[in-house]
């Protein structure tokens, strides 16, 4: 028997479709041809404050505030404090209408029918990442002993303490662990260190020297067709 465990954020629903409504509806880019480049500055801060969140120089709201600004920054608009908060507040509104894409729907629902055990392991505080489960209905096919969050385990990928809790958890049985994300040094690492097989979603095309045993697909159609591959053979 294998075990699939899935990244969230960008692997089972894709953030952008929520950032871009939320860019529109705030209206503080008023050049919508940017809004691609913005993305990419927003995900690159998101990256860098949350580590500095985990590491407890930020809080959440603070972490959440400074991101917006300086991602906006990057293209030389000032927002301040209170602007920056009220794009976070649109943006966790549309993050509660997330939805799962109708093909890795029918995935999930492929494997749960093979008996394939099903994990999540994702970063971000817990009552957020929770929302968006509780959103895309995963808890149709994903038990809640299997669902790991790092703002409840008080430990974040790629930390292998946090790989170590879930196997513990799936060891029924199971031959083979992949586990399948979108960001390189906290999934495909992670993994690594694990000893599991990494399938990386590299949607956003990042150069990166691969070790031999990673598994790369560039978009989720890719990886669906790939999972297929792996429960058939």
């Amino acid at each position: 028997m294998i075990s699939l465990i899935f990244d969230l954020d960008d692997t089972l629903y894709f953030q952008k479709d929520q950032f871009l409504k939320t860019v529109e509806q705030t209206g503080y880019l008023k050049e919508l041809k940017q809004i691609e480049e913005l993305y990419v500055f927003f995900q690159e801060a998101s990256e860098w404050t949350y580590k500095l969140q985990d590491e407890g120089q930020l809080t959440l709201e603070e972490m959440r505030i400074l991101r917006v600004i300086e991602a906006y920054k990057q293209l030389g608009i000032q927002l301040d404090e209170e602007k920056a908060l009220h794009w976070q507040e649109s943006y966790e509104i549309n993050q509660q209408n997330i939805q799962l894409n109708p093909s890795m729907k029918e995935l999930l629902i492929y494997c749960y029918e093979q008996n394939v055990q099903l994990g999540i392991i994702t970063n971000g505080p817990s009552k957020h990442q929770r929302m968006k489960i509780e959103a895309l209905g995963l808890s149709q096919w994903f038990p809640e002993e299997h669902i790991l969050v790092s703002g409840d385990m008080g430990i974040s990928k790629p930390n292998k303490a946090i790989f170590t809790a879930l196997e513990k958890k799936l060891m029924r049985q199971t031959k083979e662990y992949y586990y399948i994300g979108d960001n390189y040094d906290n999934d495909v690492v992670g993994s690594l260190n694990m000893g599991w097989q990494p399938i990386w979603l590299n949607h956003k095309q990042e150069k990166r020297v691969l070790d031999a045993s990673v598994i790369e697909v560039t978009s989720r159609n890719d990886l669906i067709n790939k999972l297929q591959e792996i429960m058939n053979k």
